[in-house]
């Protein structure tokens, strides 16, 4: 989590142990996944940057603005 200005103020780590099945249809697993974390923050607007890496070592990345009433 960053602040407006691009400082860092949090950080969270899960680690998510899949096992797929080979019959399990790639469409089941485009659709995505739900994760759920909270970050006890002032209101304001931040940036929440959420990072994958699967046991392949390849790594996501994926920003979004959140504005906290």
């Amino acid at each position: 989590m960053f602040d407006f200005n691009g400082r860092f103020i949090s950080a969270a780590q899960k680690v998510v142990d899949m096992k797929v099945q080979d019959q399990t249809p790639t469409n089941e697993l485009n659709h995505g996944l739900t994760l759920r974390t909270s970050f006890d923050v002032q209101p304001g607007a931040y940036l929440a940057r959420l990072v994958v890496r699967d046991s392949g070592r390849q790594i996501s990345a994926e920003n979004r603005s959140v504005e906290i009433p």
